[in-house]
């Protein structure tokens, strides 16, 4: 490849049987690919003139027809009828093409290369076409191609190249609008979401600053479809200014196709239409799995345990279970939010209480298990209690205690205390008590084997009893005749009341 001093690059065609290597091949894999090649509002001009007329020199066979049209950005396709190549080594008379040679010069009015020094370009011998590139927005270009000699028979006295040969055609001249490069699928990226696609895509390159014309991508359109075909294709109706658009309110679980063009501030849209279709396909999110519920907490009460968690995602109940510390019968109830009561357990029972959540019939992970142990609520002391020494003993009263199945009688002296149980009553005699001795008394009532809080402490000194003084024999005789003589008064007093 040449490139002349502060030109623009050039890209040679590639190997026979390449994509730019026959002639047509290009034009025909290029708009299989794309659907079409744009050649209105390209960027570059092209001067075309008729051929020169035939050397008396001895050249190859060269090319004959040439066709020079704009392809696209900063490109123009130059397309010839080559001839067959003579064989190697060369008959008599004959020179071997060794390859082509494409030349090009930018001028504004010229007719031929002339003393101007075009740029060229050398392809396979073999080759029919080229593509060349880099060059300037808006320009009117000269270009030619030639044979290049190579190998002569030994009878060949004046070789040369085959004379520039100039397309045929009517002079073409366009002079519009850069073309923004065509978007590439692979530049194109779908994120699929809930009834939405989310597509995004690398921006075409600018029209740089180095060419005459500097125009810049102002639009985007965005076509999609359930057909890979793009028959049934729609365009999205809201204006895209930047490479990136949410399409929403598709269906879930279908696959759409989605292809992407620019337009820049001429107005003239992407050198091939439309980008090579992307594909994405929108989908309802996962059903999250559900967790072991996290914070259970078992509060024990009077033949109950209050249980409460966290709330875990997704569920729409809860499931606790319940069991006997060691034991094996599991019973289980659903509970509609994050708290739940088990009631009628034993008190004194420790039990082991676990959760569990709920989506429908799929139950998620058991928490940890949580032990708790039902106790009755405390019993209230007993009031009112009452004692009366005797002589060696204590009588204790006092009021009933709700709840309470039977009590206990405690007392102390010297720092020793004695207890006994009542059978249920609400009183008690102590007995055997040391007479002098004071002691405190103290009542508390029993559930079970529960006790409850001892009564307010209540002290006596149990006492002997006084004896009664004996009357001497005398005073006794006195007495029992004044008594008789009382009664026989009152007898006759009686009587005399009847008469």
């Amino acid at each position: 490849m040449v490139r002349a001093p502060g030109s623009c690059g050039v890209r040679e065609s590639g190997p026979a049987g390449s994509t730019v290597s026959t002639t047509g091949s290009w034009r025909t894999q290029m708009r299989s690919k794309r659907r079409s090649i744009v050649v209105t509002g390209v960027m570059l001009s092209a001067l075309v003139f008729g051929s020169t007329a035939a050397s008396a020199q001895t050249a190859p066979p060269g090319a004959s027809a040439v066709e020079v049209s704009a392809l696209g950005y900063d490109q123009l396709l130059v397309s010839w009828t080559s001839a067959a190549n003579n064989t190697d080594p060369p008959a008599s008379g004959q020179v071997i093409r060794a390859s082509y040679q494409v030349g090009y010069l930018k001028h504004a009015s010229a007719t031929a290369f002339g003393a101007g020094s075009p740029m060229t370009m050398t392809v396979n011998a073999a080759q029919s076409q080229a593509v060349l590139t880099g060059l300037d927005a808006g320009s009117r270009y000269v270009v030619a191609v030639r044979a290049i000699a190579g190998a002569a028979n030994a009878d060949v006295t004046d070789k040369a190249n085959q004379p520039w040969q100039y397309p045929t055609a009517a002079p073409v001249s366009t002079s519009a609008a850069p073309m923004p490069e065509t978007i590439l699928e692979r530049d194109i990226m779908v994120t699929e979401g809930d009834m939405e696609l989310d597509v995004e895509w690398d921006a075409p390159r600018p029209d740089s600053t180095s060419r005459t014309s500097t125009l810049t991508i102002t639009e985007y359109e965005v076509s999609f479809g359930e057909k890979a075909d793009g028959s049934d294709s729609k365009v999205w109706p809201a204006t895209i200014t930047s490479p990136v658009v949410n399409l929403d309110r598709l269906k879930n679980d279908t696959k759409y196709y989605i292809a992407i063009r620019s337009k820049n501030s001429a107005g003239g849209w992407s050198m091939y239409d439309w980008s090579e279709a992307a594909e994405g396909t929108p989908m309802a999110p996962a059903e999250p799995e559900l967790t072991a519920p996290m914070n259970v907490m078992a509060d024990a009460g009077d033949g109950m345990i209050d249980v409460s968690w966290d709330a875990v995602e997704g569920a729409d109940s809860y499931k606790v279970s319940w069991m006997m510390a060691g034991g094996s019968a599991t019973s289980s109830d659903t509970a509609m939010g994050t708290s739940y009561t088990i009631e009628n357990l034993m008190n004194g029972t420790e039990y082991s209480v676990q959760v569990s959540a709920m989506k429908g019939d799929m139950e998620g992970p058991m928490s940890t298990a949580m032990m708790a142990t039902p106790m009755a609520d405390p019993l209230d002391a007993p009031m009112n209690v009452m004692v009366e020494a005797g002589d060696g003993m204590i009588m204790v009263s006092w009021d009933a205690v709700d709840r309470a199945d039977d009590y206990k009688v405690s007392w102390t002296a010297g720092g020793v205390t004695a207890s006994a149980m009542t059978m249920g009553a609400t009183s008690y005699t102590i007995e055997n008590l040391m007479n002098g001795t004071e002691y405190s008394v103290q009542v508390s009532g029993m559930m079970g084997d529960m006790e409850g809080p001892m009564s307010t402490a209540m002290t006596a000194t149990p006492m002997p009893v006084e004896p009664v003084p004996a009357l001497p024999l005398f005073g006794m005789l006195a007495l029992g005749a004044g008594l008789v003589a009382a009664g026989r008064r009152r007898l006759h007093a009686q009587r005399l009341l009847k008469n």
